[in-house]
């Protein structure tokens, strides 16, 4: 299941974030870092066969969708930083 992320303004829903689920788990700076440790590994190495060349296809593929969601997540964090009048709720 899941509940929507909200943005709201002085209390008025401005922008649907989509399903909590998708946010929640991120810690985005170790994640990023993480994330850019194995992109540098990946960069260096050379595949032994073509189902590792896949193997390492399908991670980068998934290193792509998370880092879009920590970006995701990190914009939310800015938007509200310093705003009294702005706040993520969960509906």
């Amino acid at each position: 299941m899941g509940v929507n992320l909200i943005l709201k303004y002085k209390g008025e829903s401005i922008a649907d974030f989509g399903r909590a689920y998708h946010f929640e788990d991120i810690d985005v700076e170790e994640d990023i870092y993480d994330y850019k440790k194995k992109l540098v590994m990946y960069a260096a190495y050379v595949p032994k066969c073509l189902e590792e060349l896949e193997e390492i296809e399908e991670d980068i593929c998934f290193i792509v969708e998370e880092l879009l969601r920590c970006g995701g997540k990190r914009l939310m964090d800015c938007m509200v930083k310093d705003e009294n009048n702005l706040e993520i709720v969960k509906e």
